[in-house]
């Protein structure tokens, strides 16, 4: 706890040289390349805490810095809407039988709170906004580059069983991030937000190829159908060309390492007490027995407590009784069994409130509207089989790179708010919003 209150300090001190915007901005930039380093370096000095929770608290001190600068650039709707999910989820926490169990994820949700805050405090003009959606874009190029060499020695991905994770600690969160990244580009690339030169466009374009090859050795079967969701909404509603995409997959099937993994879906289905399961028909067991449980023991209104869903699963899974880290892989039922029928309205009012604050950009950029959409339903996707509330470094991409659009999106039509984020630099001091520029955004081509 020492080390991180050390490291918490002095990267306290360096983003109050370099502000607000700044210090966010390089979080977000390095984040997704950490996680084996963070982990090397809690073995090497044998402690259960670490840099990486330093960054966290790191994030929510400059959360607290802006709030105390400009507290109603927060009152928009998506902040304030986490921050009533907050509330249940600290509820749950007391309401549970052991609070302290809860306290790490109730850090962990507070920071996606505030990762998708501080856009609406960052985020000035058009420049800003892409600054913050770029930076984004840069943070995968390390992973990216990891992930070829990973590609490049060690064989078993291309044809054995073996998952391409590259920075990641799991192959899933891999596959998550390498979708967001490519909505991010083709948001940039058909939004009124991004002006790119054609050169840049075929240039990113070739990179969401690379990505593309890097998603299928991940080996992530529902990033997979998110990102197939995504492209073809792309090319029904934006771009028609796109379909290429869609007829080239069942050409991926000639991969073996593909094929055997879309293969094993149809083996292991039968629950016969000894045989081996796929991953997804494990999923529907644990399932059953989760609500087969539930119904039963009545989550209420609170629920079970916060983060505690593992240790009632030796009551009705015993598969998974002496296992480690065994999540319910399905986050809304995990939402319903630890914070209740209220923890599940304050989640889903998140995404209610999103996606009404979305349509509003509809008739300005419709494109851009209809890409965050659509990064919003592969959210879903991954929130059906897997335990998406602990994939913090994905988390924190999706919810900046909405934070980010929804700021944007908030200087079309709102007047100014008071307030002032001061910055290291004084020629750089900016107000929360700016006046939008007379016919800006151009109208979508």
């Amino acid at each position: 706890m020492v080390l991180v209150l050390v490291l918490s300090g002095i990267l306290f001190v360096l983003a109050i040289l370099v502000g607000v915007r700044r210090a966010t901005l390089m979080v977000m930039l390095m984040r997704p390349s950490c996680d084996h380093f963070f982990g090397w370096m809690q073995d090497v000095l044998h402690q259960s805490k670490g840099p990486g929770a330093a960054i966290n608290l790191l994030v929510i001190a400059l959360f607290i810095i802006a709030l105390i600068h400009a507290p109603r650039a927060f009152l928009s709707p998506v902040p304030v809407a986490w921050g009533v999910f907050l509330v249940t989820a600290l509820a749950s926490l007391i309401h549970g039988p052991n609070p302290g169990d809860g306290t790490r994820l109730l850090a962990t949700l507070i920071t996606y709170a505030t990762v998708v805050s501080l856009p609406f405090a960052i985020v000035r003009n058009r420049d800003t906004a892409v600054q913050c959606l770029s930076t984004v874009l840069l943070s995968s190029l390390v992973p990216s580059v990891v992930g070829m060499v990973e590609l490049a020695i060690v064989p078993d991905i291309l044809r054995g069983e073996a998952r391409g994770q590259s920075t990641f600690a799991h192959p899933n969160m891999f596959g998550y991030f390498i979708l967001l990244i490519i909505v991010v580009i083709l948001f940039l690339t058909r939004s009124t937000l991004g002006r790119l030169t054609r050169m840049r466009c075929w240039m990113l374009y070739a990179y969401i190829v690379l990505l593309i090859i890097l998603l299928m050795f991940t080996k992530a079967r529902a990033a997979w159908i998110a990102m197939a969701i995504v492209l073809s909404g792309y090319a029904l509603f934006i771009d028609r060309r796109w379909f290429v995409f869609i007829i080239l997959v069942p050409f991926a099937l000639l991969i073996p390492a593909i094929a055997d993994r879309v293969s094993d879906l149809y083996t292991g289905n039968v629950d016969m007490g000894y045989e081996t399961l796929n991953s997804l028909a494990w999923r529907r067991v644990l399932w059953d027995n989760t609500l087969q449980w539930m119904a039963d023991n009545p989550p209420g209104l609170l629920g079970h407590g916060l983060d505690l869903y593992q240790s009632y699963l030796p009551q009705f899974f015993s598969r998974g009784a002496y296992q480690e880290g065994i999540g319910v892989h399905n986050t809304l039922l995990q939402i319903y069994f630890e914070m209740g029928a209220v923890g599940l309205f304050g989640f889903l009012a998140i995404f209610f409130v999103l996606l009404t604050q979305l349509l509003r950009g509809l008739g300005r950029a419709r494109d851009g509207t209809i890409l965050m959409a659509l990064l919003c339903a592969s959210y879903v996707v991954a929130s059906y089989t897997d335990n998406v509330l602990d994939y913090l470094q994905y988390q924190w991409s999706f919810w900046f790179v909405l934070g980010t659009v929804l700021a944007w999106m908030r200087l079309w039509s709102t007047a100014p708010v008071p307030g002032e984020i001061r910055t290291a630099n004084r020629s750089e001091n900016y107000r929360v919003a700016a006046h939008p520029a007379r016919g800006w955004p151009p109208p979508n081509p």
